[in-house]
């Protein structure tokens, strides 16, 4: 799994969505790294995605021992998640709390959605139509990637493996949240877009049920691209969290 590591000291561990990379955490990380001394943020590109896409995404229990394996020996790490994300952030902390000391959740889903495989099923077809350079244009604008991120989108398009697309959103589609989530008595905060699916804006207030004490934050006008489009609500949300551990 390819990791774009800066700094020293405190891990923090960003996780992208699926169909996306570790690209699109660079203007939050670097904005928590100069708020912040003696940290090291660790932004991954998920096996299927990136400079990972050579591989198949494996599914989320190897995803998660693989990432338990690569902050354990930093110490606990402060863990932010996008969309799939998300999800395998929740699942970390859950069956492995002593790894986690703080959650930055953002745009993710507590329960199931309905008619999961059709949604793995298209997402699959527009993985395969973003080799088609009009047609991956076209997704860039729709899913919001700013100008000067649209060459690592585009590439990413090309590179990633259609299977492994169409199994990580299908498996983030029947996510359920873990019972055993209670095992986790860190900080945490929800953020969604208030233009995101009722699912996730949905998913963003019940997590104060799954973490007692959990903030939520509504980020007005945002879709499901506030890594890239809100990185300033990112890093916010990340340092508050950050000082709620101290």
């Amino acid at each position: 799994m390819h990791a774009e590591i800066h700094g020293d000291g405190m891990p923090v561990l960003f996780l992208h969505g699926a169909g996306v990379a570790g690209w699109i955490w660079r203007q939050a990380a670097s904005e928590v790294r100069e708020a912040h001394d003696n940290l090291q943020t660790i932004a991954v590109d998920l096996p299927g995605f990136g400079r990972s896409a050579a591989s198949t995404y494996p599914g989320a229990d190897a995803t998660v021992a693989e990432l338990s394996d690569l902050i354990r020996d930093r110490g606990p790490a402060v863990v932010v998640g996008f969309s799939l994300g998300s999800q395998l952030a929740l699942r970390l902390a859950s069956l492995a709390p002593d790894l986690v000391r703080g959650l930055v959740w953002i745009s993710g889903e507590t329960r199931p959605t309905p008619f999961p495989w059709a949604t793995g099923v298209g997402a699959g077809a527009a993985a395969a139509l973003g080799r088609v350079p009009a047609f991956a244009s076209r997704q860039a604008t729709q899913a919001g990637v700013p100008v000067p991120l649209r060459s690592e989108y585009l590439s990413d398009l090309r590179s990633m493996r259609v299977d492994s697309v169409r199994r990580s959103v299908d498996e983030n589609q029947r996510f359920r949240a873990p019972v055993t989530i209670d095992r986790y008595h860190g900080p945490a905060v929800a953020l969604a877009g208030s233009l995101e699916r009722r699912i996730v804006r949905e998913s963003a207030d019940r997590l104060p049920e799954l973490i007692p004490g959990a903030a939520v934050e509504v980020v007005a006008g945002a879709k499901h691209h506030i890594p890239y489009r809100f990185p300033e609500r990112v890093a916010a949300a990340t340092l508050g969290v950050l000082d709620a551990d101290r």
